[in-house]
């Protein structure tokens, strides 16, 4: 749809095969990509797929297989492209408040900004951008704030919540979580159960918008990289991307260390980049046990992966820091923020009990009670330790956990 439109707009078509696609999606069948070839081919655009096979392997450990797997690919391919390296789950569309209403339109043809940008600010080696739509956190990490919003029905807002920065975000330092979201005008969501949108999407009336206040002053802070990321220097994509387990469980934020290995250790430079893209997370199709283990998992994933992001960037930040001090103190606080988040959620429920069918309403406040239990149970000086440990190796810091050649 936005090349179509750009060059109906421009009257330009572009050159034959400077633009490729490469889809690196193990569920990508030949039918589908058979019909992506043909609508692609008339626009100029070569289509490359890469992958038929169905895959089993847990969302998390898929998620890293992914970005391996690009890496490489990358690296075989000749010349000097411009890379841009986009999760499977984003439209070329953003959601905007417009007038009375949320609605996901285009209003910048994305892959000509790319362009753009190389011609004005060439001299960058990674662009990173910020999504709408669903929040880029887990559901485990929205929870409370979303069930505020469902015991608020029937109440006032006005137009100027769109304005609010990490609006979704239970940890987020920017206090939103009491604001009143109550009813989202428009409907960018299609229908889809409650339980759903508690427990896995993450997303009830509070998705990301790209109003004017946070695209003229983004909150992304330069060391977060996410789905949307642009490389105009195919080097920084021999980087390997950690994989930072605990007891288990694979952290979070493996792709934002990732993007501080490259600036602060290989000299890589980095900016943001002003054009977002829409995340939808597709539908939840297994089971109610294998979501509950999701939302578990997930929630301990962005506690861990959140927590040493954030303590090895204030140690970045303070010459006499040391990460495992950080680390500590960071995920101490988290911690007693998580399990506030999750006893307030559970008192919330019975606040919006008649909102919740019956069986639902269990299965939420088991996967809530549960949580907590996986909270309190955790061994974080533990956690801590094996944390620092990768952490340390992966960044080259010394044993006193201290940033070298800052």
């Amino acid at each position: 749809m936005e090349l179509s439109k750009a060059i109906e707009v421009s009257g330009i078509e572009l050159p034959k095969e400077i633009l490729s696609w490469h889809a690196i999606n193990p569920n990508l069948d030949s039918k589908k990509s058979d019909e992506v070839v043909g609508k692609l081919d008339s626009l100029g655009v070569s289509f490359i797929p890469s992958g038929y096979s169905n895959s089993f392997t847990p969302s998390v450990s898929m998620m890293m297989q992914s970005r391996d797997s690009v890496q490489q690919y990358v690296d075989s391919i000749e010349g000097d492209p411009i890379i841009c390296w986009l999760d499977s789950d984003l439209e070329f569309s953003t959601l905007i408040y417009d007038g009375n209403e949320v609605k996901v339109m285009q209003p910048w043809p994305w892959v000509h900004m790319v362009w753009n940008e190389w011609i004005i600010g060439g001299d960058v080696d990674i662009l990173v951008g910020d999504v709408t739509g669903d929040p880029p956190v887990p559901a485990s990490s929205t929870i409370l704030t979303n069930l505020r919003d469902l015991a608020q029905i029937g109440r006032l807002a006005d137009s100027s919540r769109w304005s609010i920065r990490d609006p979704s975000y239970d940890l987020s330092e920017i206090h939103s979580s009491d604001i009143c979201f109550p009813d989202m005008p428009g409907n960018w969501l299609e229908e889809i159960k409650i339980i759903h949108a508690l427990l896995w999407k993450g997303t009830l009336k509070r998705p990301l918008v790209a109003s004017s206040n946070v695209l003229l002053d983004p909150h992304r802070p330069w060391f977060v990289r996410g789905g949307v990321t642009v490389v105009f220097n195919r080097d920084v994509m021999r980087t390997p991307t950690p994989r930072i387990v605990v007891n288990g469980v694979t952290t979070r934020r493996g792709d934002s260390f990732w993007l501080i290995r490259n600036v602060i250790l290989n000299g890589f430079s980095s900016r943001h980049f002003s054009f977002p893209l829409l995340h939808r997370r597709t539908y939840w199709n297994d089971g109610v046990k294998e979501l509950i283990s999701s939302f578990e998992s997930r929630l301990l994933s962005d506690l861990l992966g959140a927590s040493a992001l954030k303590g090895t960037y204030n140690t970045l930040e303070n010459d006499n820091s040391s990460l495992v001090e950080e680390i500590r103190s960071t995920i101490s606080l988290r911690m007693i923020q998580s399990r506030r988040n999750l006893s307030e959620a559970m008192e919330t429920m019975h606040s919006v009990k008649e909102e919740i069918p019956n069986p639902e309403f269990g299965i939420i406040l088991g996967a809530l009670s549960k949580s907590l239990g996986n909270l309190d149970a955790l061994d974080v000086e533990d956690s801590i330790n094996i944390m620092t440990t990768q952490i340390t190796d992966y960044l080259e810091v010394d044993e006193d956990g201290i940033f070298l050649d800052r």
